[in-house]
Formats: C-alpha cells, sequence, structure tokens
C-alpha cells in the first residue's frame, strides 16, 4: 500500500459568528454561533498483518474507513460579563446540536462561570 490516506481528505472547516452589547453599567452580553474543526469528506486505508506463510510470505487483510462526520456540530452560546470585586464574573450557557458531529448524538448543555482579575 503507497499511503494511508486513499482520498484526500478536505481542508478542514470550522468558523465562529459573535455579536456583542456593552450595557451602560459595564456589563457585556454575547451571542454566539460556531462549528467546531470539522472534515467534510476523505477516506483512509489500511492493511493488518494476520500471519505468514511457511515459505515466510506475511499475510494481511486490508480496511477501509471513512473520514467523514455523520452530521454538523453547532454550538450557540450566550455569555454575561460583568464586574465583580475588582475583577470580571462570566456567566454562560452553550446548546451543542449534534456534538461530535454525530448525527444521532442528543443535543447537550454545557454551563460554565468564570472569574478574571489582575493584580
Amino acid at each position: 500500500m503507497a499511503g494511508l490516506i486513499t482520498s484526500p481528505p478536505s481542508p478542514p472547516s470550522a468558523f465562529r459568528l459573535q455579536a456583542s452589547r456593552a450595557f451602560d453599567n459595564g456589563n457585556t452580553l454575547r451571542f454566539s454561533l460556531s462549528q467546531p474543526l470539522r472534515v467534510d469528506h476523505g477516506a483512509a486505508a489500511f492493511s493488518l498483518p494476520t500471519g505468514r506463510t511457511q515459505d515466510g510470505v506475511v499475510t494481511g487483510t486490508s480496511f477501509s474507513s471513512s473520514l467523514a462526520p455523520s452530521g454538523q456540530q453547532l454550538d450557540l452560546t450566550t455569555t454575561l460579563e460583568m464586574s465583580l470585586a475588582g475583577g470580571d464574573l462570566s456567566l454562560g450557557v452553550t446548546r451543542s446540536r449534534q456534538p461530535g458531529h454525530q448525527r444521532t448524538a442528543a443535543p447537550e448543555w454545557s454551563v460554565f462561570t468564570g472569574y478574571r482579575s489582575t493584580w
């Protein structure tokens, strides 16, 4: 076999669109829509040795697998940033559709928080 990748994969793609709004009290509200890194199509083939004949010839079995995911993960995120105790507090929630780029995966929700301060 000349190479592992038999059908060149498409260039990986990812994107993120974001909008934010700053309020008079210093808080900021952000909305974003993003897609994590994804390969649209491609294939890989490989051969595994399975034995050896009595005269020393190695025998094997070939396998191939598609590199294309079955779905397209999209993440919708809402984040609120506010000043707190000399730093910035972030609160957010993300809903992921087809997580892991798997068409049959159930939607996932993530809740997160963070605090940033310098001294």
